[in-house]
């Protein structure tokens, strides 16, 4: 079969795998942030006010608006739901697999090429970091192919062209996540002490083309860095710091695809592991006997010095490489070192057919197992398909206005309703009770047991007292398990009406006074399974 059907395999896998949990999973806050500048209040960090309007750059100090920009097409189009934000994502994480076939194929062999691109094809974590892109992850994956591939032909075939190219992608990736920075740094350090002999031949004009093109691919960056004195530097003190053993776990977790069991399937007893991980480690214990030739050994040296040096450099750097939509920015280096340590010719040959094998079949294993795990189980408060509900419902109640007290509800009501809904802050407005008599007001919170930040709903209640209005049940939004997944409460109209001073019709999870009544169960939410009790998720965000 031809390089060009391999790819083809490969991107029919993926997008399979894809498919068993995009249309199902529910839209995570952090997925979907990069929807804000696109709907109203037009949320996002800096704008350029160009003669064709207000032009999205940074979504946060360390985040750029690259998604929002090549989505701003697409919204108009088709409605942010599941498949409309996720599918595209997944078709350029297909061209991914495209890129890095032909890429391992021109610097290694054509057979380490199909091996380390079964791995990745088949890898959880790949498969639901860039399907369900909450990092993101899939842009940034599919850069760094992209930049070794022109960094390869730019030693190939010289030429101002390509030498640009490369330069404005490696800053265009740090513009969209400035993490890469770490993987960059990894990279030039690996090529100066492994091609140092090639190091010493490079000339000033190529430094300066490669330069020329960073700057204008990280020219957002730069220019809000210019004005705001460093914000992307000084945003890691407000970061929550994280110690290096936490992120070596987080680091092994998210290689073995474990992470996912908790965080965003409901927890399960069973075994959830692959055997990438392990796989890595055997790959760096038969390392002295892989490199069979000295263009292998150098392409291992490379990928090993780069990966060592991007995980280490994070280490000291407060949450960066606390969570797997860091860790995965290492991708696909594991995946080549193992296919180029057990494909190299000689013994370990015979032995790395078996080990392929088996990390192939572990991969595409968790994978299906998470699938069933979220049908039986249901997915976690970070990711529940509940959201789509509690849309609908304020959809059907002509919602205007909502009071999100917890983390994780604004950015999805925001998208789904496409700004639409306005976002009070953390408290209840005399504006938004004195439109329309606060009729189109609600309060959203999670339900019981899934609380994830109780002092913003602590806010709330202060809010509603020194308003002296009172809070009543309007709907529970349950899960497909029957779990409360969303409360959503309403301005009781006789409080508003009379303005009494007492807030007693308000449950308080944190003071334990009375709901005034207790939510109904909305009859269009209620889910045609059996209520099932399950080990509520972890509280902390990744």
């Amino acid at each position: 079969m031809t390089e060009r059907w391999w790819g083809v395999a490969f991107a029919a896998v993926l997008l399979v795998e894809a498919m068993l949990f995009v249309p199902f999973v529910g839209f995570n806050a952090d997925e979907v942030m990069f929807l804000g500048p696109l709907f109203p209040p037009h949320l996002c960090a800096v704008y350029w006010n160009s003669p064709l309007g207000h032009v999205p750059l940074m979504l946060m100090p360390y985040l750029g608006a690259t998604k929002s920009l090549a989505y701003s097409w697409l919204v108009p189009l088709l409605p942010p739901g599941p498949v409309a934000v996720r599918l595209p994502v997944v078709l350029l994480s297909c061209v991914t697999l495209f890129l890095f076939l032909r890429l391992v194929s021109r610097v290694a062999d054509r057979r380490t090429a199909i091996v380390a691109t079964a791995l990745l094809a088949t890898d959880t974590t790949f498969v639901l970091s860039t399907s369900l892109d909450w990092g993101p992850a899939a842009v940034q994956i599919f850069g760094w192919v992209l930049l070794a591939s022109l960094a390869v032909r730019a030693v190939e075939r010289p030429g101002v062209a390509v030498l640009a190219a490369a330069g404005f992608v490696a800053g265009f990736l740090v513009w969209n996540k400035a993490i890469f920075l770490f993987s960059l740094a990894g990279a030039l350090v690996a090529a100066g002490i492994v091609f140092r002999d090639r190091i010493g031949r490079v000339r000033l004009r190529t430094i300066l083309v490669l330069a020329c093109g960073f700057v204008v691919g990280s020219l957002p960056l730069v220019v809000f860095n210019a004005f705001s004195g460093m914000a992307t530097w000084r945003v890691r003190e407000t970061l929550q710091d994280y110690s290096p053993g936490f992120k070596i776990a987080a680091a092994t977790r998210t290689l073995d695809g474990s992470v996912f069991n908790g965080y965003m399937f409901v927890k399960s007893p069973a075994f959830r592991h692959d055997l990438l991980a392990v796989a890595l480690l055997a790959s760096a214990l038969v390392l002295p006997w892989a490199g069979a030739d000295r263009r292998r050994r150098r392409l291992l040296q490379f990928a090993w010095i780069t990966g060592l040096f991007t995980f280490l450099a994070m280490l000291p750097f407060r949450n960066a490489g606390a969570g797997p939509q860091h860790i995965v920015l290492l991708y696909p280096l594991p995946h080549l070192i193992i296919a180029a340590t057990f494909v190299s010719p000689g013994w370990l040959r015979k032995t790395g057919i078996w080990v392929v094998a088996a990390v192939l079949c572990a991969g595409a294993l968790l994978t299906v197992a998470y699938r069933l795990q979220m049908s039986a189980n249901g997915l976690s408060v970070y990711w529940t398909e509940a959201i789509y509900g509690l849309d609908r419902e304020l959809r059907n109640e002509r919602v205007t206005d909502v009071v999100a007290a917890d983390w994780g509800i604004e950015e999805p009501v925001r998208a789904l309703s496409e700004g639409r809904i306005r976002i009070v802050a953390d408290r209840i407005t005399a504006a938004a009770l004195r439109e329309n008599g606060g009729k189109n007001l609600r309060v959203v919170t999670h339900g019981d047991g899934f609380t994830l930040y109780p002092e913003r709903l602590r806010t709330v209640e202060e809010s509603a007292r020194a308003a002296g209005v009172q809070l009543v049940s309007a709907a529970q939004v349950m899960d497909a398990h029957g779990r409360v997944m969303f409360e959503v409460l309403s301005v009781g109209q006789d409080s508003i009406q009379s303005c009494g001073g007492v807030h007693a019709g308000l449950r308080s999870r944190t003071s334990g006074t009375a709901l005034e009544s207790r939510p109904t169960i909305t009859p269009a939410l209620v889910p045609a399974s059996p209520v099932r009790t399950a080990e509520p998720p972890s509280r902390k965000r990744r």
